[in-house]
């Protein structure tokens, strides 16, 4: 076994989407049969069972080491020695000591690093869209990226379309780069129970449409708002249940403004907002859904898009590039910023939706979804053992 380290600093709901990404491949690892691969999640101690509870595959080791928090603030020091050092050598022993020959989807270690890391950059929004972040942000995430594409064993990008910015972007380092399309869902047998449970628990309105993305301003709740307007001024009434994080670090008033918005156009009581939720209840949502909205403007690899193939959803979804390679069987795409074409196609989805049909592709996306775990971790095992035999080519054979 090739044991691989995924370190895993926050300790609460931050960002929902990374903490679902590493679930979802941690699964898909385990879900090869003779994989040799087995990962292992690097946590702080203090790290809640329940952001843990999805990671019950893998081993979980608890340091202070990946605290950020803690008052002797070991990301700081660490950072500190490894630029003396150009290794991050704290962060090498404790691998070394858990017999961990890859570091993966956490960063690199240093110029002079001697265990392989495999990085993995979700995507190059701040290129694409600068005038939605800080420029601070934007020169420190520049820095970062440069050092990663730098100092990594391997990239790991999670679409052709982030591949393509690479390319523009980075062409040097694009040799380094592999495609891996996540894969995201629960393939157990979770009974998500009757929408009765969901409108009883969330006093919201049924039927119903999900919108489950953070209210970070790319994701643009706005256009689903403005079509709720549109709908509203042609006599027609609907419903959209929002779910995820209403914080935008770099937009600290967006989501405010999005709900006085809502108040403007008088659509407040057809767009209610849940914020976080457990996860069986986010996939129950999407899967008693009329259909899954997602409006962005700008993805990596769209997660909310992935769970709603996992089962079988119809989506409604911006006519971006990389929306379309992700390619739902039951996507139906509209122009992010036309509210006019959004309302139009939320008005069809009602008019024709089926619970009996739903019920259909649900099944038959369940049926399909343990083999595409299975072909994501074959194809990310893949790569592990390519960066291992890589590094064993320089003489730098990993310990086991």
């Amino acid at each position: 076994m090739i044991r691989v380290g995924f370190v895993m600093a926050q300790t609460n709901n931050g960002w929902i989407g990374g903490v679902n990404y590493l679930r979802n491949l941690v699964h898909a690892i385990k879900s090869v049969p003779n994989g040799e691969v087995e990962p292992v999640l690097l946590v702080p101690p203090h790290a809640s069972d329940r952001l843990l509870d999805g990671f019950r595959e893998a081993e979980i080791i608890r340091t202070r080491l990946v605290d950020g928090d803690c008052w002797w603030r070991p990301a700081s020091f660490r950072d500190r020695i490894a630029k003396l050092l150009g290794r991050d050598i704290l962060m090498e022993r404790l691998l070394e000591r858990s017999s961990i020959s890859v570091l993966s989807h956490s960063g690199h270690l240093g110029p002079r690093g001697r265990i392989p890391t495999i990085s993995w950059l979700p995507d190059f929004q701040h290129l694409r869209l600068p005038e939605f972040f800080p420029e601070r942000e934007i020169t420190g995430r520049n820095r970062a990226f440069a050092e990663i594409l730098d100092y990594s064993s391997s990239i790991v990008l999670s679409s052709h379309d982030a591949q393509n910015d690479l390319r523009e972007f980075y062409p040097q380092s694009l040799h380094k780069s592999r495609v891996l399309q996540f894969v995201s869902g629960d393939d157990k047998n979770v009974d998500y129970g009757a929408p009765e449970r969901l409108v009883e628990k969330y006093g919201i309105g049924y039927p119903f449409f999900h919108l489950p993305n953070q209210f970070w301003i790319h994701k643009n709740h706005r256009i689903v708002i403005e079509a709720l307007g549109v709908l509203r001024a042609q006599g027609l009434k609907t419903s959209v249940v929002a779910t995820g994080n209403i914080a935008d670090w770099r937009q600290p008033e967006h989501y405010k403004n999005l709900m006085k918005y809502a108040a403007e156009l008088g659509v407040e009581d057809m767009f209610t907002v849940l914020g976080i939720v457990p996860y069986d209840d986010l996939l129950a949502l999407m899967r008693h859904s009329i259909a899954i909205i997602n409006p962005s403007l700008f993805e990596g690899w769209s997660s909310t898009v992935e769970e709603g193939k996992s089962i079988g959803k119809k989506i409604l979804l911006s006519n971006i590039g990389v929306h379309r390679e992700q390619a739902p069987e039951r996507g139906v795409f509209f122009d992010p910023q036309d509210a006019a074409d959004l309302a139009q196609k939320m008005q069809a989805a009602k008019i024709v939706f089926s619970a009996e049909e739903d019920s259909r592709f649900y099944e038959a996306a369940r049926d399909r979804l343990q083999d595409r775990f299975a072909v994501l971790g074959a194809k990310y095992i893949a790569i592990v053992k390519d960066v291992v035999a890589s590094e064993a080519k320089r003489g730098r054979a990993p310990s086991r």
